[in-house]
């Protein structure tokens, strides 16, 4: 008898080692659809060579600025058999970076923008009045990055220390960064800032590259450091915000890094961060106890619901409620055996 399920064709890197974003969004997108009892062909960005879809299958993935990457790839295998064809990634209203969307989007029954509230409200009226396309937080499983301890925080006002993670990319930033700095050194040149990742800033202290904050040396360099700082031109909304709310750090950002308060504060200023430094312990202590409980609502289950809802893969909630599209799971143990495909027109059996 044959089986009614689809196959859902899933397109975003993953590494199970990995808790940065690409990979940790491909691991809980994947590991959401295998939860629901549905078969998977799962592939990175590079594939070639991919599985060819038949009728009712649905492809979910990120739509690469490369139109010969799997995506794009499948898009021409499965052009009359896709039941649904869904697109995700990051959104930051970049003409240049999203262009690639845009020209995917007609292709798409839905297309969820990962992107904090900034970019969230610029998204086009026409795309979210239609109601096919959503922005999507990005999450953390705070459970990861358990909160550092409280008394390595109690430094004297005017003492702390700032904190940036990343690379040194123009969209980044870093020329803010050095200028914040300077601006600082000139009045108080003991104030601190440390650096996290590949490249050199200026007047900032590269203390190495940490792809993992989970990694107890790295956590006793955070356990150092006071405000995490987000000064990117056109970032999406960076993940190393919610693991700085989880660890204790006080995120501060510009606007353009996505986020918007509650989750940050928003600094513009060398002014700005001076003011903070001079914020009583008390004061502080409050704010990161109040972000360690609101982080909590950036799951990875609020993530990848929404995602197979659309899909049709689980029974949307009650407040989302749509005309259903819920499939049957695989039911069989042998039917669950789910495909993944990595590497160059390779094809394993999990």
């Amino acid at each position: 008898m044959n089986d009614p399920s689809p196959t859902v064709h899933l397109v975003y890197p993953a590494d199970p080692r990995r808790v940065a974003a690409p990979w940790t969004i491909g691991n809980h997108l994947r590991g959401a659809i295998d939860a629901a009892g549905f078969r998977v062909c799962h592939y990175d960005w590079e594939h070639v060579g991919c599985v060819a879809p038949v009728d009712g299958d649905i492809l979910i993935g990120h739509p690469h600025p490369s139109g010969e990457r799997a995506f794009h790839e499948l898009l021409r295998l499965g052009k009359g058999k896709w039941e649904l064809v869904i697109g995700i990634s990051p959104w930051n209203g970049s003409e240049e970076y999203t262009a690639n969307i845009r020209a995917a989007l007609p292709k798409c029954e839905s297309y969820f923008a990962i992107c904090g509230p900034y970019w969230a409200k610029r998204l086009p009226a026409e795309w979210t009045q239609a109601g096919r396309v959503r922005a999507l937080d990005m999450a953390v499983d705070a459970a990861e990055f358990p909160p550092l301890p409280e008394a390595a925080f109690c430094r004297l006002p005017g003492k702390r220390r700032f904190l940036y993670i990343g690379c040194t990319l123009p969209c980044k930033g870093p020329d803010r960064l050095e200028a914040w700095a300077q601006s600082m050194h000139a009045v108080d040149p003991t104030v601190e800032f440390w650096h996290i990742g590949p490249g050199i800033i200026p007047r900032w202290r590269n203390i190495g590259y940490a792809p993992d904050l989970r990694d107890p040396d790295v956590r006793c360099g955070l356990a150092s450091c006071d405000f995490l700082l987000c000064a990117g031109t056109n970032d999406a909304n960076p993940t190393t915000v919610l693991e700085a709310m989880c660890l204790g750090l006080i995120p501060l950002a510009v606007p353009t890094c996505g986020w918007e308060p509650p989750d940050v504060r928003i600094v513009e200023t060398a002014d700005d961060l001076r003011r903070w430094i001079w914020r009583l312990e008390a004061e502080l202590a409050t704010l990161r106890a109040y972000l360690r409980r609101r982080v909590l609502r950036y799951s990875w289950d609020a993530f990848t619901r929404p995602v197979l809802e659309a899909a049709g893969l689980v029974e949307a909630t009650p407040s989302k409620a749509r005309p259903s599209k819920a499939r049957p799971s695989l039911q069989s143990a042998d039917a669950r055996a789910t495909m993944s495909v990595s590497g160059k027109g390779k094809l394993g059996v999990d």
